[in-house]
C-alpha cells in the first residue's frame, strides 16, 4: 500500500527536508552497532547505534523510537546517517511489539516507561556524553513526548513533527466522530501488517519469505477499503473491518468512544506540567494533527515544568499533508517552502552542543501563511512570527449564516428578525464522499487541497457563500463554528467545511469538521442525547487556519451531516437510519462561525524557520 503512513508521513516530512539537505554523509561515515536493550521489566527492545566512524567520543545523543520496521524505515535510516554524519550518536528503537523488538505493542501507553528506560539507557553508554534528543514524526512524535513527561534526567530537547495531543479527541475521534479512514488505513492495514509479520516470523518462515508475504497481505487487505465501500463486515458501523480482524487495541477505542479514564492515563494535555525540557512543535495546515502540534506547543509555553521549557518551545506551521498531498494538490497550490535539514540540525547544535545562537533570535511562532492562487496561478505565501499563539491582535471576526432568496449567504451581519431555516435529508447510504482536507494513511482518498464544487451540487449539502472580498485579508489561527440545528433522531453527526471561492468558481477546501450532537449538549466525556426536533446549540472547532484570501475570493461554508470515508457515518449501531436535519439563522439562532482575522504585514519575517 504506497501511500501508508511510512511511504507518505516521512516521505513528505524526511524525504522532502533531506533533498534540500546540504550535507549527507556518506555510508562509509557511519558505522551502525545493533543491540537487544532490556527494559525495566525485562522486555528487550530491537535497537540500531548510529555514529561516526571518525573523530572522537563521547557524542550528545538524538534518539527516534519507531512502531515501522516492517513497513520501510529507510527514510529513518536515511536521517539518522545525516545526523551521525553531522557528529551524532543516533539510536533508532523499534517499540515494544514492534519490528524486532520483543513483548506485545499497546500503542500510547507504553511509551512513557519504555522511553524514560530508552533514554537513560542512552546516557550510559560510553558512546554517550550524556545529552540526549528525541526526535519523533508522527507515532514517533508520541514516543517523544510520552517520554519527556516521564521526566527522563538526561533529556536535554525534544523535536516533534506532525503529532497529537490527546488520542482521544484529534486522532481516533474527532468532537465524538470516530475518524474511521484513519484508524482502518493506519492501525487496521499498517499496524496489522507489522503483527501479521511478527507472527511469520515467529512461525519459522524466514525473513525474505515473511516479507512478501506480509507485504501481499497488507495490500490485498488495504485494497478492500474503497471510498464507495460505506459497510464491512462487522457489525459496528463506525469500520468495515470485521472485530476479530481488528488489533485488540482497535477494540478498546471503539470501546470507549467518550472521554474517561482510559484515555486521561495517556492525554498530554494533563502532562505538560511534567515536561522539563524544550519542544519544538513542527506542523501542516493540512495535517490530520495540526490541532495536536499547536496544543502541545500552547499547552508547554503556559504549563512545562521549567522556563527553559516553557521559554525555549518553537511552533512552526507550513502547508504540508501527513501522508502524501493528492495529485490536485498541484494544481491548485505549489506546497513549498516546506521543510530544510539545516532547522533539524541546528535545534539540536543549539540545545545538545550549544552551537549558534541564530535560534533564541527567533520568534517563538513561525508561520507560512498559504496565497492561493487564482486559474492557471499555485498561489505563493510568506512566513510571519509571533510570540504566541493565537497571534497577538487577532479580532474574531464572525460571519452569519443567512438566507437570500433561494442563495445561502455568509454575512457579518446577525440576523435580525425570522428567516425559513434550511433543511437537508441525511442518508447513510449514500454520504457525502471525501474530497481532501486532513487524511491520513491511505491512497484511496486524497488528502489535501482539492475542488468542492461537486460535493456542493449534492442536496444534502448547504451552502453559504460571502460578497466578493474588496481587498486581501489574512485568517491565521484558530476557526470555530456555533450552529443552531436539529435532528429527528436522538443522536446525529454534522459536518462543516470552510472553504476559498476563487472568481473562477472554484472552490477550494480550507478547514473542516465533524461533530456528533451527542457532544453538542456536554462535553467529550458524556454523550447526551439530544430532544428529536428541537433547536439545540452546537458548538465545534473547525481547525487551525493560516490563509489569506485574496481581493475578488469569497468565502463559503458547507454544512451536511457526512464526509466519508473520513468521518463515521454513524456512532455505531446498525442499521443507520436516514434522517431530516434543520438548520436555523433566525435572530434566536443566530448560526455562525468565527474567524481568526490578523493584520499580517507587521508580523512578516524573512529567511527560514527556526
Amino acid at each position: 500500500m504506497k501511500g501508508l503512513l511510512i511511504r507518505g508521513a516521512t516521505m513528505v516530512v524526511i524525504l522532502l527536508a533531506l533533498a534540500a539537505v546540504w550535507f549527507l554523509g556518506p555510508p562509509a561515515l557511519v558505522k551502525v552497532r545493533v543491540e537487544q536493550v532490556p527494559m525495566r521489566d525485562g522486555v528487550r527492545l530491537y535497537t540500531r547505534v548510529y555514529l561516526p566512524r571518525f573523530g572522537r567520543l563521547p557524542l550528545p545523543v538524538i534518539m527516534m523510537r519507531n512502531p515501522y520496521h516492517f513497513l520501510g524505515d529507510m527514510p529513518f535510516a536515511i536521517a539518522a546517517r545525516m545526523m551521525a554524519a553531522h557528529g551524532y550518536a543516533v539510536v533508532s528503537q523499534d517499540v515494544r511489539g514492534t519490528g524486532l523488538s520483543h513483548g506485545t505493542f499497546n500503542p500510547f501507553f507504553q511509551e512513557r516507561n519504555d522511553g524514560y528506560d530508552a533514554v537513560e539507557w542512552a546516557a550510559a553508554q560510553p558512546w554517550s556524553d550524556g545529552k540526549v534528543g528525541l526526535w519523533g514524526v508522527s507515532y514517533l512524535g508520541v514516543t517523544a513526548l510520552q517520554a519527556a513527561a516521564a521526566e527522563p534526567p538526561h533529556l536535554v530537547a525534544v523535536m516533534t513533527t506532525a503529532t497529537g495531543a490527546d488520542y482521544h479527541n484529534g486522532w481516533v475521534y474527532t468532537n465524538g466522530v470516530f475518524e474511521q479512514h484513519f484508524i482502518e488505513s493506519w492501525a487496521g492495514v499498517a499496524l496489522a501488517a507489522d503483527a501479521y509479520h511478527r507472527q511469520l516470523l515467529a512461525n519459522g518462515l524466514p525473513p525474505s519469505k515473511a516479507d512478501r508475504q506480509a507485504k501481499a497481505w497488507m495490500k490485498a487487505r488495504a485494497a478492500t477499503l474503497k471510498p464507495d465501500q460505506v459497510s464491512g463486515a462487522g457489525v459496528d458501523a463506525r469500520i468495515r473491518f470485521a472485530p476479530d480482524a481488528l488489533p485488540p487495541y482497535v477494540r478498546d477505542w471503539l470501546n470507549h468512544p467518550q472521554y474517561d479514564d482510559y484515555w486521561a492515563k495517556i492525554d498530554l494535555h494533563r502532562a505538560y506540567s511534567s515536561i522539563q525540557v524544550p519542544v519544538l512543535s513542527r506542523g501542516g495546515w493540512y495535517d490530520i494533527f495540526a490541532g495536536g502540534v499547536i496544543d502541545n506547543f500552547e499547552g508547554l509555553q503556559a504549563h512545562a515544568a521549567t522556563a527553559t521549557a516553557r521559554n525555549g518551545s518553537r511552533l512552526v506551521m507550513v502547508p504540508f499533508c501527513h501522508t502524501r498531498c493528492g495529485p490536485g494538490n498541484a494544481v491548485h497550490y505549489r506546497f513549498g517552502p516546506l521543510w530544510f535539514a539545516s532547522p533539524e540540525l541546528k535545534w539540536w547544535d543549539y540545545w545538545l552542543k550549544g552551537v549558534g545562537d541564530g535560534y533564541s533570535k527567533r520568534p517563538a511562532v513561525q508561520l507560512y501563511v498559504m496565497q492561493p492562487g487564482d486559474r492557471g496561478t499555485k498561489g505563493s505565501g510568506y512566513w510571519i512570527g509571533a510570540a504566541q499563539y493565537p497571534l497577538p491582535g487577532t479580532q474574531w471576526q464572525p460571519y452569519y449564516l443567512r438566507r437570500d432568496a433561494d442563495a445561502g449567504t455568509l454575512s457579518r451581519d446577525a440576523p435580525t428578525g425570522d428567516e425559513v431555516a434550511d433543511r437537508y435529508r441525511y442518508d447513510p447510504e449514500h454520504p457525502v464522499p471525501t474530497q481532501g482536507g486532513a487524511l491520513c494513511c491511505g491512497t484511496d482518498v486524497p488528502s489535501g487541497i482539492y475542488d468542492q464544487s461537486a460535493v456542493e451540487r449534492r442536496a444534502d449539502v448547504l451552502s453559504y457563500s460571502s460578497a466578493p472580498f474588496a481587498k486581501a485579508e489574512a485568517f491565521v489561527g484558530p476557526a470555530r463554528a456555533r450552529l443552531w440545528v436539529s435532528t429527528h433522531t436522538s443522536d446525529s453527526t454534522f459536518t462543516v467545511k470552510l472553504v476559498d471561492v476563487r472568481p473562477d468558481g472554484t472552490a477550494l477546501n480550507l478547514v473542516d469538521s465533524a461533530v456528533d450532537s451527542r457532544h453538542c449538549l456536554g462535553d467529550s466525556s458524556t454523550a447526551e442525547p439530544v430532544a428529536a426536533g428541537q433547536p439545540f446549540a452546537c458548538e465545534l472547532p473547525l481547525g487551525n487556519l493560516g490563509v489569506e484570501i485574496a481581493a475578488g475570493h469569497r468565502l463559503r461554508v458547507e454544512i451536511s451531516s457526512s464526509n466519508f470515508p473520513r468521518f463515521a457515518r454513524g456512532v455505531g449501531r446498525t442499521p443507520l437510519l436516514p434522517s431530516e436535519q434543520v438548520l436555523y439563522h433566525d435572530r434566536e439562532h443566530p448560526s455562525r462561525i468565527e474567524l481568526p482575522r490578523v493584520d499580517a504585514a507587521p508580523l512578516k519575517i524573512t529567511g527560514a524557520p527556526l
